[in-house]
């Protein structure tokens, strides 16, 4: 999208603002020639076996992402439990959808004595907040925020049995790490950068759950087909990115 906005006269006639994290170290310029950003990769596949042969050598990696049915919470956790940090899935079916907002509003409800809402036990939550949906999409782009961002909210939510299972991008604190070896969590990563792409190839359905005056941040329920996704701390402790940068070391 174009925008034309004011600008004082001393500064730069143009600007790019990038979306998020993903694409802040990619190179871009605007000549006469046009407006040029360079191309990220499209198969991230042999970057995952690379690393995945660091944190715990071949075994790290099974060929084939294996698939996991999102219907039972439980079941999905014990299949999770089988396997390493590294370990490619795709996960289908239901998906809560919250990120910062969300989770401050249920914050609030603890501290004031009320419990989390039902719909937080039963499903992973994937910190996302999709974009305008296009006419005639089920949703607009949709891509993962940072994870960091709700660590400290670990005990408040797996003391009381959610966030058990969560998706988003990045590493995660030694606070979340912890907590998902105290009550038998997981995080996964998905991709960043490949917003639209989620959007279109992933996410077959989409409602509003609660909290609709939040728009874009407002809680989600997502239906899901194939969704990648690559596990990243363990209900063990174990955690993909600091033992990545443990070998490298």
């Amino acid at each position: 999208r174009v925008f034309r906005l004011p600008r004082h006269g001393a500064s730069c006639f143009a600007s790019i603002g990038v979306s998020c994290n993903a694409h802040r170290n990619l190179v871009g310029y605007i000549s006469r020639e046009g407006a040029f950003l360079q191309k990220n990769i499209s198969d991230p596949r042999p970057f995952f076996e690379k690393a995945a042969a660091y944190t715990a050598g071949a075994d790290a990696h099974h060929g084939e992402p294996v698939k996991v049915d999102l219907s039972s919470i439980e079941a999905a956790r014990a299949k999770l439990s089988d396997y390493p940090v590294g370990q490619a899935f795709l996960f289908s079916g239901e998906i809560l959808v919250a990120r910062d907002a969300a989770h401050a509003r249920w914050k609030a409800l603890l501290e004031s004595g009320k419990p989390l809402p039902d719909y937080t036990l039963h499903y992973p939550i994937l910190y996302a907040g999709p974009a305008e949906t296009p006419k005639g999409a089920v949703i607009g782009s949709f891509g993962p925020t940072t994870a960091n961002r709700m660590d400290p909210y670990a005990d408040d939510l797996m003391s009381r049995g959610a966030a058990l299972i969560t998706i988003a991008k990045g590493n995660r604190s030694e606070l979340w790490r912890t907590a998902c070896k105290k009550y038998g969590a997981f995080y996964l990563g998905t991709i960043g950068g490949a917003a639209a792409l989620i959007a279109e190839k992933h996410i077959t359905a989409r409602k509003v759950l609660d909290y609709p005056d939040l728009g874009m941040e407002a809680v989600q329920l997502i239906s899901v087909k194939d969704l990648p996704v690559f596990l990243i701390t363990d209900d063990k402790g174990n955690d993909f990115y600091a033992s990545l940068q443990k070998s490298l070391r």
